[in-house]
């Protein structure tokens, strides 16, 4: 049920080429090979899951919708929409992103996406208060940046992110969910965690409440 997204800087290729393909400059987009895939899942008759890919611009955004009726759909699309209208201008402005701040220690694509998560939040925490039939949407979110030679990925609940680096396959996000917090504080092993009924309860989502802040990281790009 919880959405994953894994991205990778290069294109898929069926050989790699002789000579290795340098680590993209601040001033480079590191090109993108971008496939996608939801799925409602085997007990929800409808799919909740809203995606968004553009490899160009160097953007992916995934969103997991919950709610009653079709509200779980409607929260997800909103989130979707808002990050990427708001971002996709800038990411294709030709703009310097990757640059640094010095007082958050963020480069300005990370600042931008925190911006639009924001707005995101603001954006489905206000339609669910008009709408009745919508009353308590929510969604988790995954979303992630490339800028230059940096990747910045935000996220808010239990969908994840993973990294493919040679031959290990890493999660780099930590999950916003009881079931997370019960293994942080050593309640529960990770193999008792297998068989917990506490899979899907999330303790952070998009849209609950006025404020929800996201989790925001950066890493450094590296060829092959």
């Amino acid at each position: 049920f919880a959405a994953k997204l894994a991205v990778s800087p290069l294109p898929a290729m069926a050989t790699r080429p002789k000579t290795p393909t340098p680590t993209p400059t601040p001033t480079q987009r590191a090109p993108l090979d971008v496939a996608q895939l939801s799925h409602p899942g085997m007990v929800r008759p409808h799919n909740e899951d809203s995606i968004f890919v553009d490899g160009v611009a160097g953007l992916a955004v995934l969103a997991d919708g919950m709610g009653g009726y079709s509200a779980g759909e409607v929260a997800s699309g909103i989130a979707v929409n808002v990050i990427c209208d708001g971002l996709l201008p800038e990411l294709r402005s030709g703009r310097e992103l990757s640059k640094v701040d010095v007082a958050s220690g963020l480069t300005h694509a990370a600042q931008l996406l925190q911006q639009q998560i924001a707005a995101a939040n603001k954006g489905i925490y206000e339609a669910a208060q008009l709408r009745p039939e919508c009353a308590g949407m929510g969604t988790t979110l995954v979303t992630a940046v490339f800028c230059g030679n940096r990747v910045s990925i935000g996220h808010i609940g239990d969908s994840r992110c993973y990294r493919m680096r040679g031959d290990r396959f890493e999660q780099l996000t930590h999950d916003h969910s009881l079931l997370q917090e019960q293994i942080d504080s050593g309640v529960l092993t990770l193999e008792q965690a297998k068989y917990s009924l506490n899979k899907y309860l999330v303790t952070r989502a998009l849209g609950i409440e006025a404020i929800v802040p996201a989790d925001i990281v950066e890493y450094r790009l590296e060829a092959n």
